[in-house]
């Protein structure tokens, strides 16, 4: 067989925990970032983790939009950045 072969594999969404997401915007505003709620149909561990745990995730912009591809790149301040907003947030959670 020659060409693209592709495997699609379909899993129930996972709600996290609204704690967890007020935590972290609570972070961003904190840090007096600019933030917003998404939804993401993107596989992560979070995804089964949520259903046994409160979980949450934090994205931060890609160049051009790719993500979960070979040319995705982050800048080093946008990783910066969503490392500040997690360590506020764990900070927070942790108190």
């Amino acid at each position: 067989m020659h060409g693209n072969d592709q495997s699609v594999v379909r899993h129930a969404g996972a709600a996290f925990s609204a704690d967890m997401v007020k935590t972290v915007e609570e972070a961003a505003n904190t840090l007096q970032l600019p933030h917003k709620q998404m939804i993401s149909g993107a596989f992560h561990d979070a995804l089964f983790l949520a259903r046994v745990a409160p979980a949450v995730m934090i994205f931060v912009p890609c160049r051009d939009g790719l993500s979960h591809n070979e040319a995705e790149y982050v800048e080093p301040a946008h990783a910066v950045t969503g490392a500040r907003v997690l360590l506020q947030a764990a900070t927070v959670a942790a108190s």
